[in-house]
């Protein structure tokens, strides 16, 4: 449909106004002349430091093992945090599956290896369980003390599985505690998010697809090559790289952001 004369004008009005709102949300999207915002695209190859906090031992490399091999090539580094020992992860586990447990971090150390992640920390928290409690939110302010980030990679809040929820509450909870809080990222796990940044991770798609490989105990439920990386990944190369490569999505924001979506959607008691 075409508009013209007065309608025209409002549209652009419309559009314009929206456009200011959003860009107060998503600092890195793209507007342009149609009614729509892009992310950005960036280049996987970042050389920071970023923490990944993962709520089950694979829930960071199948979301954002492309990045995570971006930041180690540049010369980066990334440490990751699992919170929850995995025990739950196939539809006939155990509430206390050992061997399960067990076989979930060997296959977190195998594809650890593959991307190049600096260091693990398995804090094997019962799976399924996780709650933001004051011991692990001193752990996790110590912890980025330590390696000093530039990002923190965790689940997007809009999310449904409670492990999820609970990480990010977490980092909200030890972010707003610190005086130089790194920046935000979160990742899409179960719940595809509204990106403002896409990581162009088409030059490191062949080893996230490895990594993803080493989970066999969960690619047995499901099948997270087809579904993550020539599903999602695929998709997130629409838009400003033209439906070519693989793409990871993140919404970027300072934690304040983080924290009035979480209690916006999850009625979480954090100060909005």
């Amino acid at each position: 449909m075409t508009f013209s004369g007065p309608v025209k004008m409002f549209q652009s009005f419309r559009y314009n106004l929206i456009a200011r709102g959003l860009a107060r949300l998503n600092r890195a999207c793209r507007f342009t002349g149609s009614p729509e915002f892009r992310p950005v695209v960036s280049d996987a190859l970042d050389k920071a430091v970023a923490l990944c906090i993962s709520p089950h031992p694979d829930d960071d490399v199948l979301a954002i093992g492309g990045a995570i091999a971006g930041h180690i090539a540049a010369g980066g580094e990334v440490h990751s945090i699992i919170w929850t020992d995995g025990s739950r992860g196939t539809e006939n586990a155990e509430k206390n599956d050992n061997t399960l447990a067990f076989n979930r971090q060997e296959e977190c150390r195998s594809a650890a290896k593959i991307l190049g992640i600096t260091s693990i920390s398995f804090q094997n928290e019962p799976d399924g369980k996780l709650r933001p409690g004051k011991s692990k939110i001193e752990f996790l302010k110590r912890t980025i003390q330590t390696v000093h980030p530039k990002y923190i990679y965790t689940p997007f809040p809009i999310d449904y599985h409670f492990d999820h929820i609970a990480a990010t509450e977490i980092v909200i909870k030890a972010l707003q505690q610190m005086p130089d809080p790194p920046l935000v990222r979160g990742y899409e796990s179960i719940i595809p998010l509204i990106p403002n940044r896409i990581i162009d991770i088409t030059g490191f798609i062949e080893l996230k697809r490895r990594a993803v490989q080493c989970f066999e105990s969960q690619n047995s439920v499901s099948d997270y090559t087809r579904t993550i990386v020539e599903g999602l990944n695929r998709h997130r190369s629409y838009g400003e790289m033209g439906g070519r490569g693989y793409g990871e999505a993140i919404f970027e924001s300072d934690w304040q952001l983080f924290a009035h979506i979480l209690h916006t959607v999850h009625g979480s008691k954090l100060n909005p």
